[in-house]
């Protein structure tokens, strides 16, 4: 009886824990030359949980389980109604990988448009549109 008691509590508890859910926001050029990738959580905040930047073959991830290249750390990132800021910084705040600018709009309950500039010192800066929630 208390196992079976044990085993229906943990069930409901489990069942009761908060879904944790993630999307993908993929950002590139039109030519391919150049992408910024960010793992966002679905809360209402701006949570960025990871994020991937190539410039041609050069890479940067910032965990090794989001892909190979240098290592990278989200250094700061802003979102409003209208605007999404997110710069990838070297892991000792030393200096910025990369910055990506966007602006957002949407018409009607169609889907979100993001489009902008992707900024990289030393390789490039590029307009690319996003593709993610």
């Amino acid at each position: 009886m208390r196992l079976t008691a044990l085993i229906l509590a943990l069930f409901l508890g489990g069942a009761a824990a908060p879904a944790f859910a993630t999307e993908w926001i993929d950002c590139s050029d039109v030519g391919g030359k150049a992408s910024f990738n960010f793992l966002v959580g679905t809360v209402d905040v701006l949570s960025i949980a990871g994020l991937t930047v190539t410039a041609g073959k050069k890479a940067w991830a910032s965990q090794p389980v989001y892909g190979p290249g240098d290592p990278i750390l989200v250094g700061q990132a802003y979102e409003d109604a209208e605007t999404l800021r997110v710069d990838a910084v070297d892991p000792g705040f030393a200096s910025k990988i990369a910055e990506l600018r966007l602006f957002k709009t949407s018409e009607g309950t169609g889907d979100t448009i993001q489009a902008g500039t992707l900024h990289i010192p030393g390789y490039g800066a590029w307009a690319v549109t996003c593709d993610g929630p």
